[in-house]
């Protein structure tokens, strides 16, 4: 690839921090903190508050719901979903995920010797990230990655959210970019690479361990395809 990006903007949560094994560590923690086995067992606790998280993502990025809706009632919903009635236990469990999950430090395999290779080739990264900037900065930071980035773009800090194209336009007017000067690295199709492709930036989609099928419907419609993020090195 010849060198015609200056920018490269970066996901975080599951493009270089290990959202599901962060999250499923707390998960198991809160599960034995508060006793959970009484009422559900892990498996099934995991899975409900997977989606109940991700549905309130949905909601949230669709303006539907607030930051602070979106942290309180996502316990709600995956007890709901279990049948258990206890609101004041769902509050206890947010609160105990929201404070320790942004603090797990696992990273995806070969993160950064993947910064490092880009950073010595003098592109300017970026985050762009729908997650909250408090959250997101506790993770760059326990994770020993904050350095590598010249901005950290937030939905409330653009008061947008990925894959609007109004984000991404302010993505480049903060940085002084223009969109063929830029390219989107994520592991999000819906919310990474139809975002970037929507505001006319090239998109590396990161499909990690998603199922080959998966791969097989989109890969020929994005502009690059890696599965480790060690191929980067082969893209720049």
């Amino acid at each position: 690839m010849q060198k015609k990006y200056k920018h490269i903007f970066f996901d975080l949560d599951g493009t270089l921090w290990d959202y599901e094994k962060s999250s499923e560590e707390t998960i198991l923690e809160l599960f034995h903190l508060y006793d959970l086995q009484k009422y559900v067992a892990f498996p099934a606790l995991l899975k409900s508050v997977i989606a109940a998280n991700e549905y309130m993502w949905l909601l949230y990025r669709e303006k539907r719901i607030t930051k602070d809706e979106l942290r309180n009632i996502r316990f709600q919903k995956a007890l709901s979903d279990l049948g258990i009635d206890d609101n004041e236990l769902a509050s206890q469990l947010n609160s105990y995920y929201t404070t320790n999950c942004k603090e797990k430090s696992y990273l995806i395999e070969g993160a950064k010797a993947a910064l490092d290779y880009l950073s010595a080739k003098n592109y300017s990264l970026h985050i762009l990230s729908n997650g909250f900037a408090d959250s997101q900065q506790t993770k760059l930071v326990n994770c020993g990655i904050r350095e590598y980035f010249s901005t950290v773009i937030t939905s409330e800090s653009s008061a947008f959210t990925k894959p609007q194209k109004e984000y991404f336009e302010f993505a480049m007017r903060r940085i002084g970019a223009v969109n063929l000067e830029c390219i989107m690295i994520g592991d999000s199709w819906e919310v990474d690479i139809i975002g970037a492709q929507n505001a006319g930036i090239e998109q590396i989609y990161f499909v990690n361990n998603k199922l080959k099928e998966t791969l097989k419907q989109v890969s020929d419609n994005c502009t690059y395809t890696i599965h480790q993020l060690s191929d980067l090195k082969r893209l720049f």
